[in-house]
């Protein structure tokens, strides 16, 4: 497995910039609102339409247009102190033509197109260009070869000798234009039909998979091309020592089936759709690693309604394919939602499913590394804190900035991310505030919450190998409408018995999250027995078939209890087995998690790890190295004020006083029974919050806002103007002040200190500008590591601009103040002295602006009098209008004046 250490120094907090669709001069200005939301690593698609505009044309240095220029603006995240994520594809998506795939290869070559059940093209719904067919030869070769170019030009560039720490291989499979139901077809039916794949790949599938199911039935069958060898639990074939008793035609459409072998091709046809997606991506990821990659691949899995995310992809064989499994959040299709509005909004079972479910199934698919979030929105601030809830140990925010218009060259619309914290000027909208303070808190906590562990003392089994016969057997209610299957035949009945696994799953997990009980998921196909083995108890949905080698796993499973009255009297191909005899213990259909919970407290086990004194108020809790996290969601429509128990890392229950808002999330930090920071949400209209401990406490009076640890201090930030009132043993004695705006200036402020208790007045935005953060840290003390560094993104991108600017000028005092603003950064300082190097460099730049401006305005007067003709006004005009956009850039102030 390639290195994952780069995640373990600290958390992945990430922020999607994407550099093709700013103009180049705003990359510096992006950059910084990414850290200023608290994210330390940037995340961007690398389009391939965009930098091969037409055949051979390609162009990742910038060449032809800056906005083409990978190379300059990976460097750029470098330097100013941000990680890097780069996603090429080959699809992309991301609302782009063609997702990212260019329309020469599209609409010049009609024989790679995927086509749908009625050999109709499946189509990109943003751009309506046709989708490509992944495995075909002439895509691959293409394909391959602008792999390869990005990797010429961007592998240098990988760590730890540069910023890249990830690389996604392609997007959401099988991705936008390829899903049926959105265009009201049968979901079922979600093949490509390309000639290739009917003609060629199906015949030499079902012919490897018999072969390989004589040797062992544990294992895929191998590629069928040049690509990786896939490896899961065996499609659904019949053994190759028997004949082949069914149709091995592909299915068009769906009839219900009569027999087992009638059963049996329908299974196969969705068995063979996921080895198409998975081998898609495994030959990508192969591409990358022959070409040097040696940082992590990852995979972003699609979103999907929480009743049919197993039958519309095999999350288990893609995280196989790539080795890092992520889940993208989007709840688009929700039914009686509790919280937010539009795609981001969350019912119940959405929540459990994308906060808990989904997040904790990546985790156990992807060992080694952090369960990954590629894909939310800050657009309301409880759906953006669930995942961390359920566990999640990295998020991308997506997007960070608002696009208008869009890039006319490569993107299907004339505008993009409305939802998005940074407008198009580089100015904040409120919902920064949405993500700053959990990722402010999280950042500060570094490395410990980076290795933190959410503990659990019962697993939920999940297999995908069962929704392969279970996607066929009725239609989740999402998509509304078409007849359901409901078999009469006893062995039919029995093969179907169960077999909406991941459904049931979550339908468990919804129960034991109400009872407040911690678990785990686990793909049941892929791990180890000793993982099985590791919870005292694991709960599995009881079905008509499991892959044989799981059978044989679960089998030795002592912790085993079965949930419901079916048996696994089938494995994988639908074929008679006796792998599982009775399970130790088998349990309702109907469990609910109060009994789970009294269960394994009969046995001396802790069911909970973390409870709130009222219903609807869910609590987690993670261990880290030094501090325990507490996070806490309220799901109530009111504010919730009471005593929350948590047990520390040794097993004592312990304490804390809380109170938030309705439909809010808050993280406390503690140690032991103290408190060391805090992050909550908030508007303000339900008033304000606090977390107290033993003898320290948090209490911010209005809205969302975070206080972190900063060295010896704090570090303040909040969305609206209020109170902070802190208390801790120590006191605050010798503490100083100061406030941080979003341009960088940097001002002492006010602080009112007694004994053990300090205020904070907190000014979030005023004459002087926006707030960024207070600090209240020691007096004539050293800046602290992460505080520095901080920082040092901001001098650097000042810097950066204006040395663009002082190269279109013959003043040398941008290009003196950018030497001195960049000395600054590469030693040590103390913060009064960042503030001094920060206003002597506004001060000096302000006469030769004010003479830009003026310069300006005496060419547009003598243009008004005729004194000027048009060309040489006009490139005046562009010259210091530009000029003066840098300086305006150059501030990072809140807004552009």
């Amino acid at each position: 497995m390639p290195d994952a250490s780069q995640f373990t120094a600290a958390p992945l907090l990430s922020a999607e910039v994407h550099y093709f669709r700013l103009p180049r001069d705003d990359w510096e200005l992006m950059l910084v609102r990414a850290r200023q939301i608290g994210a330390n690593t940037v995340s961007t698609y690398v389009p391939w339409s965009w930098h091969e505009p037409r055949p051979g044309a390609l162009d990742l240095e910038g060449h032809t247009d800056p906005c083409r220029d990978l190379v300059g603006f990976v460097r750029l995240c470098g330097r100013l102190g941000l990680r890097v994520i780069l996603k090429p594809g080959p699809f992309v998506d991301a609302e782009l033509l063609g997702g990212g795939v260019p329309p020469w290869l599209l609409l010049g070559h009609p024989e790679l197109h995927a086509l749908r059940p009625d050999g109709l093209p499946w189509r990109h719904s943003d751009s309506g260009l046709p989708r490509a067919c992944y495995l075909h030869p002439a895509y691959l070769e293409a394909a391959r070869g602008w792999v390869r170019a990005f990797s010429r030009a961007a592998l240098p560039l990988q760590a730890p000798g540069g910023p890249v720490v990830a690389v996604q291989v392609d997007n959401e499979t099988p991705g936008d234009g390829m899903l049926p139901a959105d265009i009201g077809l049968d979901p079922r039916l979600r093949l490509d039909y390309n000639p290739y794949v009917t003609d060629t790949l199906w015949p030499a599938w079902l012919a490897r998979a018999g072969d390989e199911g004589a040797k062992s039935n544990a294992q895929e069958p191998r590629s069928t091309h040049n690509a990786l060898a896939s490896a899961e639990p065996s499609p659904l074939t019949p053994h190759a020592s028997r004949p082949a008793s069914h149709d091995s035609s592909l299915p068009r459409s769906f009839e219900p089936p009569r027999s087992l072998a009638d059963l049996r091709r329908y299974a196969l046809l969705d068995a063979f759709a996921d080895w198409c997606c998975a081998e898609a991506l495994a030959t990508v990821a192969s591409w990358l690693r022959e070409d040097g990659w040696q940082v992590a691949l990852f995979h972003d899995l699609l979103a999907a309604p929480w009743e049919a995310g197993g039958t519309i992809a095999d999350a288990p064989g893609l995280a196989r394919a790539v080795g890092w499994l992520g889940h993208n959040v989007y709840a688009e299709d929700v039914r009686d939602p509790f919280v937010g509005r539009g795609g981001y909004q969350l019912s119940f079972e959405e929540y459990i499913h994308f906060a808990y479910w989904r997040t904790r199934l990546v985790r156990s698919l992807s060992p080694g590394y952090p369960a990954f979030v590629p894909e939310i929105s800050a657009a309301q601030d409880f759906f953006f804190a669930a995942p961390l809830l359920g566990g999640a140990q990295a998020l991308n925010i997506y997007p960070l900035a608002q696009v208008q218009p869009d890039n006319p060259r490569a993107a299907a619309y004339p505008r993009w991310a409305m939802e998005a914290p940074v407008r198009p000027d580089g100015s904040v909208r409120r919902r920064l505030w949405n993500a700053k303070p959990l990722l402010t808190l999280l950042a500060a906590a570094g490395a410990d919450f980076a290795a933190s562990r959410s503990p659990a003392a019962v697993a939920l089994g999940y297999s995908h190998v069962p929704e392969r016969v279970g996607a066929w057997v009725s239609r989740p209610g999402y998509l509304r409408g078409g007849r359901a299957w409901n078999p009469e035949e006893p062995e039919l009945r029995e093969a179907a018995a169960g077999t909406d696994h991941g459904t049931r799953g979550q339908l468990l997990a919804q129960s034991l999250l109400r009872a407040g009980v911690s678990f785990d998921v686990v793909d049941l196909d892929s791990a180890a027995p000793e993982k099985l083995a590791r919870h005292p108890l694991l709960l599995v949905p009881a079905c008509g078939l499991l892959a044989r080698a799981t059978q044989r796993k679960l089998a030795g499973c002592g912790n085993l209890a079965l949930v419901g009255d079916a048996h696994p009297r089938l494995d994988e191909r639908l074929e008679p087995s006796s792998g599982l005899p009775d399970p130790p213990m088998r349990l309702p259909e109907d469990l609910d998690g109060t009994e789970v919970a009294e269960l394994l407290e009969e046995r001396g086990l802790a069911a909970r790890h973390g409870w709130a004194d009222a219903a609807d108020v869910d609590v987690a809790v993670r261990y880290g190295p030094e501090h325990t996290y507490i996070l806490v969601a309220n799901r109530r429509p009111t504010a919730y004020s009471g005593t929350i128990a948590y047990r520390s890392p040794a097993g004592e229950v312990l304490h804390m006083h809380l109170s938030l808002g309705p439909l809010r999330v808050g993280a406390v930090m503690m140690r032991g029974d103290e408190v060391v920071g805090a992050a909550f949400g908030g508007d303000g209209s339900e008033g304000g919050w606090l977390a107290r401990g033993m003898f320290s406490s948090v209490v911010f009076n209005t809205g969302a806002g975070a206080a972190a640890p900063c060295g010896a201090g704090l570090l303040l930030t909040a969305a609206q103007s209020g109170r902070f009132q802190l208390r801790r043993r120590d006191g605050w004695d010798d503490m100083v002040a100061y406030r941080l705006l979003l341009g960088g200036e940097l001002t002492l402020a006010s602080v009112q200190v007694e004994a053990t208790h300090a205020s904070v007045p907190y000014v979030a935005e005023d004459e002087q500008g926006c707030t960024d953060m207070y600090l209240l840290l020691p007096a004539a003390s050293d800046v602290p590591p992460d505080l520095h560094g901080y920082l040092v993104t901001l001098l650097e991108a000042r810097a950066s601009m204006l040395l663009r600017l002082a190269r279109g000028d013959t003043d040398s005092t941008f290009a003196q103040a950018a030497t001195e603003l960049e000395a600054l950064a590469a030693r040590s300082f103390k913060l009064e002295e960042y503030g001094v190097a920060w206003a002597a460099s506004a001060e000096a730049c302000g006469p030769p602006i004010e003479v830009l401006a003026r310069d300006l305005a005496s060419a547009r007067g003598e243009y008004a009098a005729g004194l000027l003709d048009a060309a040489a006004y006009a490139e005046r005009e562009r010259s210091l209008s530009w000029a003066l956009g840098i300086a305006a850039r150059a501030s990072l102030a809140s807004d552009r004046e």
